[in-house]
């Protein structure tokens, strides 16, 4: 039998690196809004296309900062870890160090029913929808 692992792997990286960069847009078009376009509005009519651009100015460490404390004060953020270093090498400034972290987000969600996905017979995705008593702990259901 092989071993348990408790260190970061590669695993958790495509498990948690696609919750966070949803994350991250989710935060983004809260922050941002909507685009709104009407078809035929012209400029000064009312209906003239409109777009919200509060908080684009922020780079996006700071955005996912605050999502982070916006879902610690409503209780959707249960817990966000301190990055864990996965890998670091010498950056082409040699006074500099790129180093690749993986940030963990837990959060809490409610659910009525839950989408899981798989791959068809042609290797399409496809959805489908479970109940909610058939999710298990430990397993991505989204």
């Amino acid at each position: 039998a092989e071993p348990e692992r408790f260190g970061p792997t590669w695993g958790g990286v495509r498990a948690w690196g696609g919750w966070i960069a949803a994350a991250v847009v989710a935060l983004f078009m809260l922050t941002r809004g909507p685009v709104v376009t009407m078809p035929g509005a012209v400029p000064g009519d009312g209906l003239a296309p409109a777009t919200v651009t509060a908080g684009l100015d922020l780079p996006a460490s700071e955005l996912l900062d605050r999502y982070i404390q916006t879902g610690r004060d409503e209780g959707r953020v249960v817990r966000a870890d301190d990055p864990i270093v996965l890998d670091a090498r010498p950056a082409a400034n040699p006074d500099r160090l790129e180093v690749i972290v993986m940030r963990q987000i837990i959060e809490r969600r409610y659910v009525d029913r839950a989408p899981q996905f798989s791959r068809n017979e042609f290797g399409h995705i496809e959805a489908r929808e479970v109940p909610v008593e058939s999710i298990t702990r430990g397993r991505p259901a989204f």
